[in-house]
């Protein structure tokens, strides 16, 4: 009984879940509407140091949410250093409130920081090339372009070169770039698309997904690029072929 009890409390939670990032694709699209259909930077800057102050779909948006709980997922609600799939990450800047003070609190979901606007202050990593970044909302194959997501941290995005990590969650580290390859919702994970779409992603899918304009989604870690069910890592060769 206690099995069964659970994965029903755990769909369950899935459900909320994805309520959540139905309730952020209502916000992006109220921010993109406001401003012609163009997303904010990737990320927010102090006007005077010239400095990124942290992830600007926090940051950009927060006048229009300013619940701390909305950035949570339901499976992932308690702050943990190192975070992992049923820990968030805690002490992230959300916002400053009409008073101006600063907002902390905990995320467990990621943005996929391609989806914005290079920065134009200081070089977001080394990618600044318009072919790694969306720019705007309305866009062919919306559909396929991953927004948010459940995630580790709170502005990854994906490379059709970077493998999938070793273990499931980041226990301290990642040896991939895929923060969001988790086992968090029974063999995926819950993704809210760039036409405001939300659905259960299978794990070993992401690859085939369209994160930034020049993405390979036949790269090789697809089965159209070659991959071989024993190229994944253990804890991945049960979940679906794509």
């Amino acid at each position: 009984l206690f099995p069964v009890l659970r994965r029903a409390r755990n769909q369950a939670k899935a459900t909320v879940c994805q309520a959540k990032l139905r309730q952020w694709g209502l916000v992006f699209k109220l921010y993109t509407d406001d401003n012609d259909g163009r997303w904010f930077h990737s990320q927010t800057f102090n006007p005077i140091t010239g400095r990124a102050t942290g992830p600007s779909w926090l940051h950009a948006t927060f006048h229009l949410w300013s619940e701390p709980a909305m950035a949570l997922c339901p499976m992932s609600t308690i702050p943990r250093w190192p975070p992992d799939k049923f820990h968030a990450w805690g002490g992230v800047l959300l916002g400053h409130n009409a008073e101006g003070a600063a907002v902390r609190g905990a995320v467990s979901y990621g943005f996929n920081d391609s989806a914005c606007w290079p920065d134009d202050v200081e070089p977001y990593w080394t990618l600044t090339r318009r072919e790694y970044y969306w720019g705007q909302c309305d866009v062919r194959g919306a559909a396929r372009i991953p927004v948010l997501y459940d995630c580790v941290l709170d502005s990854p995005f994906g490379s059709p070169y970077w493998g999938p990590p070793v273990v499931d969650a980041w226990e301290g580290y990642n040896d991939s770039g895929y923060f969001m390859v988790m086992d968090r919702h029974e063999g995926g994970i819950n993704m809210l698309f760039m036409d405001w779409s939300v659905r259960k992603v299978g794990l070993k899918e992401l690859w085939m997904l369209k994160w930034y304009p020049a993405f390979d989604t036949s790269g090789p870690w697809t089965r159209a690029g070659g991959v071989q069910p024993e190229d994944w890592p253990a804890w991945m060769r049960k979940f679906k072929d794509y």
